[in-house]
């Protein structure tokens, strides 16, 4: 690699660190940058994946120092999610292979993104109005990981705005807990997809390396942020890159 491909590189994983803490979509600047590079799409898919667990061991840090993990439910929460969450990821990772029309699937895709902001915000909007808590749900969330474990190990693009509304519809946990979880998940299942995908010999580990640096470092500044900024904010931020993924899928 040259220096200026691992500036470059390394820029786009910072920004990627902290939109995955704070909201999702970071997979939107680190893969189309490694293809650009010039690596293909299935190898790029595999190797932005080792950075996902120091980003998001960083980003827990920094919920730590933040109090966010003090309440044991929250972690607890997400402990079952991951554990429901793991047998889908092994598999998504192993069909990662297969070829399939991309194409269809991201615009599929875009669209369920956004109809899950649009529901999203209407539920949260009405139960304001009617002056009604969030209902906590934890079998049906549990349900909804068993799901999200197969797309996460399969292309991980926009599997945090997914677990965020997820939880978001069926928690009562502020954004900053649910944000805590979303990178704990992430975190327990992405190492089971990284073996399968370096048993298939897909990672290139210079520019994996290059990625591990600059998103530990952004996994701590969004866990900071999340931690430190209005639940307002960091809901209208997860919205904005929400629909800004989407639209990028379409294009």
């Amino acid at each position: 690699m040259q220096l200026l491909d691992m500036a470059m590189l390394f820029g786009a994983g910072i920004l990627a660190g902290v939109a995955n803490t704070v909201a999702g979509g970071g997979s939107l600047l680190a893969v189309p940058l490694l293809i650009h590079l010039g690596y293909a799409p299935k190898v790029a898919n595999a190797t932005s994946r080792p950075a996902l667990v120091f980003q998001n061991l960083s980003g827990l840090l920094a919920f730590h120092h933040g109090g966010v993990l003090k309440q044991p439910l929250v972690w607890r929460r997400g402990l079952l999610y991951a554990l429901a969450a793991v047998p889908g990821s092994i598999a998504g990772a192993w069909c990662a292979s297969v070829r399939i029309d991309d194409k269809t699937f991201e615009r599929l895709l875009s669209v369920v993104l956004v109809g899950v902001l649009i529901y999203t915000r209407l539920r949260r909007s009405r139960a304001r109005l009617d002056g009604q808590e969030r209902t906590d749900r934890p079998g049906l969330a549990t349900l909804g990981f068993l799901l999200l474990g197969f797309y996460g190990g399969f292309i991980q693009a926009g599997i945090g705005f997914l677990i965020v509304a997820l939880l978001l519809n069926t928690t009562r946990f502020s954004l900053a807990e649910i944000n805590a979880q979303k990178i704990f998940v992430v975190l327990l299942f992405t190492p089971l997809a990284i073996v399968v995908f370096a048993s298939q010999g897909l990672i290139e580990w210079w520019p994996a390396t290059v990625l591990i640096a600059a998103q530990s470092a952004g996994g701590y500044l969004g866990g900071w942020l999340s931690v430190k900024v209005d639940e307002r904010i960091l809901l209208n931020t997860y919205s904005l890159l929400l629909l800004v993924f989407a639209i990028s899928l379409l294009v």
